[in-house]
């Protein structure tokens, strides 16, 4: 179904590209997601009231409050839509990620109210009234809340939307505690036993520490984070693949949102080429990256004289230091230059987060060790694990 309107969708507005994709699927799967819960509540709470079953009316409640778990993740892609403007010339696309923060919130508030009716249900334990509309308001109920799981953990995962992710995690919470009200049901009636406090108690738990998971995970784009190995695997190759690219470092990616992210990055060309060339070389490199993964990327060219054998012994010393006392740290932007029978040595050392040296102390140990008379080390410090 999903699919279906989607594509049609897509096909009203003549646009096929993968940001246009993205948010109708986007949008589309939260239109879905508010009506399916809006009858699932109706369904239960008519049902609970029937079968006079608190517990399935309370169900039906939290599957009201599902609506805005839906909208939230509906909004977030419409106004992730919005053009840039004056006051945010960016762009809007980090609205989806505070869609995917507000959904989490939901999940957190939904398991400590679960997590204060299981005290209750622990305090006063009582047998729950049921009859064949209950059980069938609750199988209807895990049916369709697994196809919303399923339609937004597939939509999520293809488009790399945290939104869709958080709605799919908050479904298959849902399930969980539906999961529940049935096994209490079950062991009420078989066993004549009355575990709900505790069951319930127990996927409370259990969604308390999903929720908390993810919204470390959510807030993460927000906050910063680091851009996936794929993508730096991909800048790399789009750049390494022009034969006059002797290498690259720096490089730096802003996440604006989903379609929206730029990169700057440093790469290395041999001194003795034309400016004018060089120039052109860059542009080309810059075009396509914003062709093939759709970034901005401002790209600043390093010359670097790779006929002098000064500056290959240097290379050569510096690596093999590095890979004696620090083999997770590298280096990069060698420059030798010589005044006044001088030799003034300068480098940047890129040095890993998960090193414990404190970096003056590494950068002053490797100076010293290169240290020689009328030599001048200077070293700069860098510190990320993809330039």
């Amino acid at each position: 179904m999903i699919r279906y309107l989607a594509e049609k969708e897509i096909a009203r507005t003549g646009k096929s590209d993968a940001l246009t994709k993205r948010r109708i699927y986007g949008k589309t799967c939260g239109i879905a997601g508010i009506f399916l819960n809006l009858f699932l509540s109706a369904l239960k709470i008519a049902a609970g009231m029937i079968a006079k079953s608190l517990s399935v009316v309370a169900d039906g409640f939290n599957n009201l409050s599902d609506v805005l778990s839906s909208a939230a993740s509906l909004i977030g892609f419409r106004l992730s839509e919005r053009k840039p403007d004056k006051e945010h010339p960016y762009g809007h696309g980090r609205y989806e990620y505070i869609a995917a923060v507000a959904v989490t919130i939901m999940i957190l508030l939904f398991g400590w109210e679960l997590g204060k009716s299981a005290y209750e249900k622990l305090i006063h334990p009582a047998f729950t009234e049921w009859n064949i509309w209950t059980m069938a308001a609750l199988g209807i109920s895990l049916a369709v809340k697994g196809y919303m799981a399923s339609y937004n953990y597939v939509y999520g995962k293809r488009f790399e939307s945290d939104a869709l992710l958080a709605v799919a995690k908050d479904s298959r919470n849902d399930i969980i505690a539906t999961s529940g009200i049935v096994l209490t049901l079950i062991l009420e009636r078989v066993v004549k036993i009355r575990p709900d406090g505790v069951i319930s108690l127990l996927i409370a738990a259990f969604i308390l520490y999903s929720g908390i998971r993810s919204l470390k995970e959510t807030l993460d784009p927000l906050i910063g984070e680091p851009p996936s190995e794929e993508f730096v695997g991909k800048v790399r190759e789009i750049v390494s693949g022009e034969k006059e690219i002797l290498g690259m470092h720096d490089l730096s990616v802003h996440d604006y949102g989903p379609g929206n992210v730029m990169i700057s990055l440093h790469a290395e060309v041999d001194a003795s080429k034309n400016f004018a060339e060089v120039h052109e070389l860059i542009d080309r490199i810059e075009k396509e990256l914003k062709e093939k993964l759709g970034a901005e990327a401002t790209i600043h060219a390093d010359p670097v004289v790779i006929d002098d054998p000064v500056r290959t012994e240097y290379e050569k010393k510096i690596r093999n230091l590095l890979e004696k006392e620090y083999p997770g740290t590298s280096f990069h932007d060698l420059r030798i230059r010589k005044e006044a029978g001088k030799t003034e040595v300068e480098f940047d050392l890129v040095i890993p987060y998960e090193e414990k040296t404190p970096d003056e102390t590494i950068r002053e140990e490797i100076a010293a060790k290169l240290a020689e008379k009328d030599v001048r080390v200077l070293i700069g410090v860098d510190k990320s694990e993809y330039r």
